[in-house]
């Protein structure tokens, strides 16, 4: 007679069924399929006034002093890429996130359902490659730090606040770093993956000992390198705005992301009859999780603010303008900031 005790069995395996594979190519091809008319739209002039409002709104303060550009309509296709291809970046790399600190916490109770975030950063190749893909093909229409213009002295497009930034920003450093980032985060990922597995297959210590100290690794490089991706992958492209609070920001969104991921995919699985063992209580602390660094990731954002406006630096409200434009109390609020 079983124990009182007794978990269900943690030899379990995915199915992914012929109806599950069905769905999924539904969904890309409605993906797609909403891609092309919206760059059908795009190019064909439906919505060329609100396109091109847009691009004057988010290169309004790189204007300044540098020249204009002419607007492409690929341009706002290519901004998506980058924005969703940054969005799962940071969802991916999340999950090696979570696993370190659980290792170094020496916590237990994430242990259930330790395999979903540690196949999150599997997905991390996938991302450099569509990263990459996009600079290279549209990097000099995304970032304006790439035109070559801006740091020619008798160029009319010179720029001298950008031309003190060309030490950081310049392309052959700017792919260096995001080769770098997407290498270290995976190679730290590999082995903690092979550490977890190998444990799972020999029993013993040894193991977990070793994933302490590579996921301990991963914080010290993720300290740094959660920051500098922020700048390089989202800041970089307001060349002349800055916050040093923006690593932070980042670091928060992407964690809610993965969180709200991890907590979505063991619902999911367990409504399908996985995943047993997991009960209320952790279900409960992902809930808790996720509000907790939800309520940071907002006192990040106005904390940001709040540097601009006892600083009394107006010129920098320009990120909140933007990002308020159509909200009238906040324009407003905005508005009388630049005359503080």
């Amino acid at each position: 007679m079983a124990s009182a005790h007794a978990i269900p069995s943690l030899d379990e395996e995915f199915e992914f069924t012929a109806e599950s594979k069905r769905r999924l190519l539904i969904g890309i091809g409605a993906g797609v399929a909403l891609v092309a008319i919206g760059a059908y739209l795009l190019a064909s002039g439906a919505g060329s006034h609100e396109a091109h409002g847009a691009a004057h709104a988010a290169g309004a303060h790189e204007a300044h002093g540098a020249g204009h550009h002419e607007y492409k309509w690929t341009t706002r296709l290519w901004a998506n890429v980058w924005l969703n291809a940054i969005y799962f970046t940071g969802a991916s790399v999340v999950g090696m996130f979570f696993m370190s600190y659980n290792y170094l916490a020496q916590a237990g109770w994430s242990v259930a359902f330790k395999r979903i975030p540690e196949a999150m950063p599997a997905y991390l190749p996938f991302m450099a490659l569509a990263v990459l893909g996009t600079f290279f093909i549209a990097g000099h229409d995304l970032f304006h730090w790439t035109h070559p213009g801006l740091y020619d002295t008798t160029s009319p497009e010179f720029d001298p606040i950008i031309n003190g930034k060309k030490g950081f920003l310049n392309t052959p450093f700017y792919l260096g770093r995001i080769v770098a980032y997407f290498g270290l985060w995976y190679f730290l990922w590999q082995r903690l993956r092979s550490f977890s597995l190998q444990e799972d297959l020999y029993g013993g210590t040894s193991y977990y000992e070793k994933s302490i100290k590579y996921g301990v690794a991963f914080l010290l490089v993720f300290g740094v390198t959660s920051s500098t991706s922020a700048w390089d992958f989202v800041m970089s492209i307001d060349t002349h705005w800055f916050s040093t609070m923006f690593g932070w920001y980042t670091l928060a969104s992407w964690h809610v992301t993965g969180l709200a991921i991890i907590t979505l995919t063991v619902v999911t699985l367990k409504e399908r009859g996985y995943m047993q063992w997991v009960n209320e209580s952790h279900l409960h602390d992902l809930g808790k999780f996720m509000f907790a660094f939800s309520i940071f990731w907002t006192y990040v954002w106005f904390a940001q603010f709040m540097l601009i406006y006892y600083a009394n630096l107006p010129e920098e409200t320009i990120y909140y303008r933007e990002r308020f434009s159509g909200f009238g109390v906040f324009t407003k609020l905005l508005s009388s900031l630049t005359y503080f």
